[in-house]
């Protein structure tokens, strides 16, 4: 679905010519995808690796303070991804305590 809703955003990109709309569908399209990750993440909060979650946010966080050219278009993406990562980090702590007790 995410392969298809991608194809779709290029598409709707090509035919309008606005990339903050692109760009806004893409992170849509990311939050959406990152679903599966959640419900398995609270099922079994033992089988998904923090530490790469943890490094992912951090490159994308390093990936925002290198722009040359700071505008929300360029630095929307690497945020999102910043803040899903980092968000499922921390709640891959909470979950491990809660099932740990």
């Amino acid at each position: 679905y995410s392969l298809t809703a991608s194809l779709a955003i290029i598409a709707v990109w090509l035919a309008t010519n606005n990339d903050l709309l692109a760009v806004s569908l893409v992170c849509l399209v990311d939050i959406i995808a990152f679903y599966p990750t959640w419900r398995k993440s609270y099922m079994k909060p033992f089988e998904e690796d923090a530490l790469i979650y943890a490094l992912g946010s951090l490159r994308s966080l390093l990936s925002i303070f290198l722009l040359h050219n700071i505008s929300l278009v360029n630095w929307l993406f690497p945020a999102i991804t910043v803040l899903i990562n980092g968000a499922l980090v921390l709640y891959l702590v909470v979950r491990r305590r809660i099932v740990s007790k």
